[in-house]
């Protein structure tokens, strides 16, 4: 049992409250992730159907939330070097940024 644990903390308060503890390089990593997620090949360009999306959706469960929440990851702390060569990266593919814009909207 934790000293940090308080006899009436939620989960969420916990973690919120030792996060940097127990995670110092969440942001980081959850950042990476996400980037990583849209290298696939199969999430390139936007589709062209909602269709097509819903399937896309489907086989990708991670996408909006990776399309979503990226920027907010990297933007908590400090981003490493080598994670803001990826961000860039990732910003100049052109189609996987069509892909993510359409996963936000």
């Amino acid at each position: 049992c934790s000293s940090d644990l308080r006899p009436l903390d939620t989960a969420k308060e916990y973690l919120d409250r030792t996060k940097e503890t127990h995670f110092p390089d969440a942001s980081a990593m959850i950042t990476e992730r996400c980037l990583t997620y849209f290298s696939d090949p199969n999430l390139t360009d936007s589709c062209q159907s909602y269709e097509s999306y819903t399937e896309r959706v489907a086989s990708f469960p991670f996408l909006e939330y990776a399309a979503q929440n990226w920027g907010f990851h990297a933007s908590q702390g400090e981003v490493q070097k080598n994670l803001s060569a990826n961000i860039i990266a990732f910003l100049r593919k052109v189609s996987n940024v069509a892909c993510s814009a359409q996963a936000v909207l």
